[in-house]
């Protein structure tokens, strides 16, 4: 819990902390990972199925659906799956009253 959340070692510590909540990149999550330039070389990816814990780390009793949607979309490791902000700014968590 509390060395995942605090400052990291490295920057390769830094990833590995990024892969526990964000899953360790696959084909289905981030189809481009491995034709990165430094992709496994900084650090190897744990050799654990992706599996991502966003939604453990921010339940539905702390931040609703919307808030969410909004806080997955911008962390998306794959940037092109990842929200712009103008597109977040357009999602229901700051359109609705």
């Amino acid at each position: 819990g509390e060395r995942l959340f605090g400052r990291a070692a490295d920057d390769a510590d830094q990833l590995l902390r990024i892969f526990y909540i964000l899953g360790v990149p696959d084909q289905v999550s981030w189809p481009s990972y491995n034709s990165l330039p430094l992709a496994g070389e900084l650090v190897a990816p744990p050799s654990i199925p992706h599996r991502n814990r966003l939604r453990e780390v921010f339940p539905e009793d702390c931040l609703s659906r919307q808030g969410f949607q909004v806080l997955s979309g911008l962390l998306s490791c794959d940037a092109r799956k990842r929200l712009y902000a103008g597109e977040a700014l357009e999602l229901p968590w700051f359109t609705t009253n």
